[in-house]
C-alpha cells in the first residue's frame, strides 16, 4: 500500500518541488480503462458537483475527468515503474493557455475544452485539496518557458492509484488506454500550437507506418523491472507547420525514463541494450557541408583551456543551444543559463558570449548553421533516419524501440542494430559514423 512507501502528507510536496522539468505532457486522447479509475472520476464528478448537472454536462464532466485522472495516474505509473520508494512522481505538465485548448478535433474529443478541463476539472480538484500547481514561466533573455505543472496534494490520489496500479499489474493489463483513433501523426505552429493540415499521400503513407508500428509494439511485452509499460504508441511531431521541421518519434512510455533505468528494460523477457549515433548533429551538419564527419571530436574545447571530462556537458548543450536558438543573443542567454549551473569556480572560465565563439571558431565549416533555428532541420534529419531504421527492423522481425536518435533492442540484435545505424547513415550521406 501507499502508506508504506509515503508516510505523510507533505512528503510529495517537499519531494516534487525537486525538478519542475520532470514532467509528463498532458495527452488529451487519454482515458481510463480500470474499473477502480472509472469509479473514481464518477465520484469526483458527483463531489465537486453537488448542484448535480444536465445529462449531457455530467456526460462532459466526465470526459474530462476522465481524461485528467488518465493523465495523472499515468504520472504515478511513471513513478512506481521506476521502483520509486522516494523521490518524487513526475509532475503533470498543464497549460492555462486558451488556444492549448481550441486546438482541431483532428487532436482532441469535443468534449475537452478550456471550459471543461480548466474551470469544471483542475480547478476544482485544486480547491478540493486534490490536487496543486505551479505556475508556468517564461524568460525573455532565453525565449524559452515552461508550461506550468500540476503535481498531487495529499493523499487520496495517491492511494487510489497505487491499489489500481497493484491490481493492474497482477491482471497484467493497462490501467489506461489511448484512444483507438487518436492521432499519432502531430503538426505545431511556430509558436508551438497544434495546427490542422489536408491529408494528403505522404501524410497517410507516414501515419500508416506509424500506425504499423505501434500495432506490433502492441503485440511485445516490453518490462522495466518486471512491470509492463503502456501505452506504447508512438508519434511524430512536426514543427513550424512544416513537414521538414522536427518530425522526431515520440513515445513516453520509455523515452521519459532516465538512462540509467532504460538499461533496465527488456523486450519479450530479453534483456536489452541501446546503441546512438557518435555526435550526431555535429556529424550530421558537417556531412550537410562538406560531405565528411567532423574530423575531431567535436566537444573538445581543451585547445581553448577548457578540461575534456569537465566542460564536455556544457560544450555539448551549448551547442545544441547553438543549433536550436534563432539569434545569437538568445543562444547567449540560454548558454548563460547553463553555465549558472557549474560549480561556482568554473563559472568565471566561461559566459555565453565566449563559449559561443569558440564553438563557431573550432566548427567554422558548419557556423553558418548556428543560431539560425538549424536545431528543428537536423531533427527532421535524425527522424528520417529514425524512420529507415524503424523501417528495416520491422522488416526483419526485430523490435528497436527508438529514443530520438538511440535505440533499444535485445541484446542479441546487438549487431545488427550497429550494422544497420551505419548502413543508414553511409547511404544518407555517403560517409561513415561511428555507433556508442
Amino acid at each position: 500500500m501507499i502508506n508504506t512507501i509515503i508516510t505523510n502528507d507533505i512528503y510529495l510536496s517537499q519531494q516534487m518541488s525537486l525538478d519542475l522539468d520532470d514532467a509528463l505532457s498532458m495527452n488529451f486522447n487519454v482515458r481510463p480503462v480500470h474499473d477502480d479509475l472509472l469509479r473514481l472520476a464518477e465520484e469526483l464528478v458527483a463531489e465537486l458537483n453537488p448542484k448535480g448537472l444536465t445529462t449531457l454536462k455530467t456526460q462532459q464532466a466526465l470526459e474530462a475527468m476522465n481524461m485528467v485522472i488518465a493523465n495523472l495516474y499515468l504520472c504515478y505509473q511513471h513513478w512506481r515503474f521506476l521502483g520509486a520508494v522516494c523521490g518524487h512522481i513526475p509532475w503533470l505538465s498543464f497549460s492555462r493557455n486558451k488556444n492549448k485548448y481550441g486546438i482541431k478535433e483532428r487532436y482532441r474529443r469535443p468534449e475537452i475544452t478550456y471550459r471543461t478541463v480548466v474551470d469544471k476539472t483542475v480547478n476544482p480538484l485544486m480547491m478540493a485539496g486534490l490536487l496543486y500547481e505551479v505556475p508556468g514561466s517564461f524568460n525573455k533573455v532565453t525565449g524559452s518557458g515552461r508550461q506550468g505543472r500540476l503535481g498531487f496534494e495529499g493523499m487520496r490520489l495517491t492511494s487510489e492509484f497505487e491499489d489500481v496500479f497493484v491490481s493492474s499489474q497482477l491482471l497484467h493489463k493497462s490501467a489506461v488506454e489511448l484512444l483507438p483513433d487518436a492521432e499519432v501523426l502531430i503538426l505545431k505552429d511556430h509558436e508551438g500550437n497544434l495546427i490542422d493540415y489536408e491529408d494528403t499521400s505522404e501524410t497517410n503513407a507516414t501515419r500508416f507506418n506509424l500506425i504499423e508500428g505501434n500495432a506490433l509494439l502492441a503485440a511485445q511485452s516490453i518490462t522495466l523491472n518486471g512491470q509492463q509499460l503502456s501505452p506504447m504508441h508512438m508519434r511524430r511531431i512536426f514543427n513550424n507547420e512544416s513537414w521538414e521541421q522536427g518530425g522526431r518519434y515520440y513515445c513516453h512510455a520509455w523515452q521519459n525514463l532516465p538512462k540509467d533505468d532504460r538499461k533496465q528494460l527488456k523486450i519479450n523477457g530479453s534483456v536489452t541494450v541501446e546503441r546512438d549515433f557518435s555526435g550526431l548533429h555535429m556529424n550530421m551538419a558537417y556531412a550537410m557541408a562538406t560531405g565528411s564527419i567532423c574530423p575531431t571530436y567535436p566537444y573538445d574545447y581543451s585547445d581553448y583551456g577548457l578540461d575534456l571530462h569537465t566542460f564536455k556537458p556544457l560544450m555539448k548543450a551549448a551547442t545544441l543551444i547553438g543549433y536550436n536558438c534563432n539569434t545569437t543573443k538568445q543562444a547567449k542567454g540560454a548558454i548563460n543559463k547553463e553555465i549558472n549551473e557549474l560549480p561556482e569556480e568554473l563559472r568565471t572560465q566561461v559566459s555565453g558570449e565566449t563559449v559561443l565563439q569558440m564553438i563557431q571558431e573550432k566548427h567554422e565549416p558548419i557556423s553558418l548553421f548556428f543560431c539560425t533555428g538549424f536545431g528543428l532541420t537536423l531533427q527532421y534529419a535524425d527522424s528520417q533516419l529514425t524512420s529507415s531504421i524503424l523501417g528495416q527492423c520491422m522488416r526483419d522481425g526485430v523490435v528497436a524501440l527508438p529514443v530520438h536518435d538511440s535505440y533499444i533492442v535485445p541484446v542479441e540484435h546487438d549487431d545488427y542494430i550497429q550494422g544497420l545505424m551505419g548502413d543508414v547513415f553511409r547511404q544518407a550521406y555517403g560517409c561513415e559514423i561511428g555507433v556508442e
